[in-house]
């Protein structure tokens, strides 16, 4: 007798944990599948967006298409996805809602995606995560762009300065030849005056001018007792004296 009910309340206690473990399981379903879909009044939500966005809206423009989508809804319009196209309708109005398809369309190519509950209601619309990396991809881009075009800027520049101070260099060795010589000034102004060795009335503005604009440019014009240029310094690191003719001034 005593076995028989000690079996019976063995039988009792393994119905007992199994419903336990069954009810468990349910709860744990039921937690997981809730947690992994999304809801807006019971009513599941679609995501629509490109997986290949080829650009992004700027905030300005996102915000321009949000807010004709909005505005329309509140009107009675909703959207459908249809063959990957949007499809706007009312049901108090025929037709379809051609600003409202333009904007959905904007947005999802634009790198966005719109939720939609199955009666047609926008849930929600932001930037898609696929969409974030490929802006901050394009970013990137842009400003490894914008850095190359700065440094090329700036190549030009010391390019075109290299050759104003090599033309001035050729200048200079042109008028040496013809006799052309120089001295600067004892005023605070440091003034260059030139002349000619066969004709001393006869100076020179344009020897004056490269003179001048080497000086400028922080390259020492040197000369010897008589005013002939025998030579350069270069005062500047960005410019190196083996990069131009220099010629022989001491001939």
């Amino acid at each position: 007798m005593m076995k028989r009910w000690r079996n019976l309340w063995i039988v009792i206690c393994f119905l007992v944990f199994a419903f336990i473990i069954a009810v468990y399981m349910n709860t744990e379903h039921s937690s997981t599948s809730n947690e992994s879909s999304f809801k807006n009044e019971n009513n599941e939500v679609s995501r629509w967006y490109s997986r290949s966005p080829k650009t992004i809206l700027t905030d300005a423009d996102a915000e321009t298409n949000i807010n004709n989508m909005k505005a329309i809804q509140k009107s009675g319009w909703k959207l459908l996805i249809q063959d990957g196209q949007p499809v706007s309708f009312n049901g108090n109005a025929s037709g379809r809602n051609e600003t409202m398809e333009k904007s959905a369309i904007n947005l999802i190519n634009g790198g966005y995606e719109i939720l939609l509950d199955n009666d047609g209601n926008i849930v929600d619309i932001k930037l898609n995560k696929d969409a974030e990396q490929l802006l901050a991809k394009q970013q990137k881009q842009i400003q490894n762009q914008q850095d190359q075009e700065k440094q090329n800027q700036e190549q030009n520049e010391h390019d075109r300065q290299y050759s104003i101070i090599q033309n001035n260099i050729d200048d200079i060795h042109r008028y040496v030849g013809n006799g052309y010589r120089f001295k600067m000034s004892n005023d605070e102004d440091g003034t260059v005056i030139t002349w000619n060795i066969h004709n001393k009335s006869d100076n020179s503005p344009g020897l004056e001018y490269s003179i001048n604009k080497l000086i400028n440019m922080g390259i020492s014009v040197k000369s010897d007792n008589e005013g002939k240029i025998t030579g350069f310094t270069f005062n500047q690191t960005d410019f190196y004296e083996d990069k131009f003719n220099l010629y022989d001034m001491t001939k």
